[in-house]
């Protein structure tokens, strides 16, 4: 406000009310006027985002990981649109060949945009691949420049005993307190996304994968969590209504099956006989479809 004024101009915002009162010439008052309503337009404009949130457990052959290398054969090629024009991508080149959150699997993971039908086909592909199912799918609105935060999961408490001692005239008074952390195991995901002039919207993304591996226990009953964490940010740029895909966050599991004989092996004693455990491991991994649209 201060640079499009002249020196005799004054100005007086009242942040409660969002108003702006300017006393200056008539040519800088038109100045004024015409920066606040780009800045209105700006900050009022508004994204829809469509998160898709999956998890496949890779069969045998795929341990590795996902092979996006035949994910994107199965979507062939297709247009990508920019301020020039509109050129044809083959999938090959839109491979990115370091994957996302750390992990190295046998095929390169990915973070590209694509449209509806192609990312149809990307998760028909990945339902050959293993085992697929939607954790999630949440759709909501957000401001131009404000972030957005999906979590799913479940907030496990914590428990941390505090000693406090304190002089007193008698002597030392010691109080001791419990407080309660709070930790989040599962998915958040947390969005930020920027509309630019020509329509485009830039994202950054920022997946977070926590996974409690066990719960450490002191002598005084306070308990911390150790966690497996796997976390990516990334930033892209894509046309409103075209999906991001981004892979690679891959986790280990470990889980116990219980395998037994109908009827015989619920009789006591004798059906510890018909009954078997087994110790399994499994690979998962976390494909994220993110569909932002600007709202007219």
């Amino acid at each position: 406000m201060k640079s499009l004024i002249s020196d005799k101009g004054r100005y007086v915002i009242n942040r409660t009310a969002g108003q702006v009162f300017v006393s200056d010439s008539r040519a800088n008052l038109d100045r004024v006027c015409s920066f606040l309503i780009s800045v209105r337009t700006t900050l009022h404009r508004q994204v829809d985002i469509e998160a898709r949130s999956f998890e496949v457990v890779l069969n045998d052959e795929f341990h590795l990981g996902v092979d996006w290398q035949s994910v994107m054969g199965r979507v062939g090629e297709y247009f990508i649109s920019s301020g020039g024009g509109t050129t044809l991508i083959p999938t090959s080149r839109m491979i990115v060949d370091s994957p996302l959150g750390g992990n190295t699997p046998g095929a390169p993971a990915l973070s590209l945009a694509m449209g509806r039908d192609q990312s149809r086909a990307v998760v028909d592909a990945l339902k050959e691949m293993g085992t697929l199912r939607i954790v999630s799918q949440p759709r909501i609105r957000t401001l131009n420049n404000q972030a957005a935060l999906i979590k799913v999961g479940l907030d496990k408490p914590f428990f941390r005993r505090t000693t406090e001692t304190t002089s007193t005239s008698g002597g030392f008074n010691t109080t001791s307190s419990v407080e309660v952390q709070i930790v989040t195991i599962g998915t958040i995901l947390s969005l930020t996304p920027q509309i630019s002039e020509d329509g485009f919207i830039n994202m950054d993304v920022s997946p977070v994968i926590t996974r409690l591996v066990r719960t450490a226990t002191t002598p005084d009953g306070t308990t911390a969590p150790e966690m497996d964490l796997k976390q990516s940010s990334s930033l892209v740029r894509l046309k409103s209504g075209s999906t991001v895909v981004i892979g690679g966050l891959i986790q280990d599991e470990n889980y116990s099956t219980t395998r037994k004989v109908p009827l015989l092996g619920d009789i006591p004693l004798l059906g510890r006989l018909m009954t078997g455990n087994y110790d399994n491991r499994r690979k998962t991994e976390l494909v994220i479809f993110i569909t932002p649209t600007v709202v007219d």
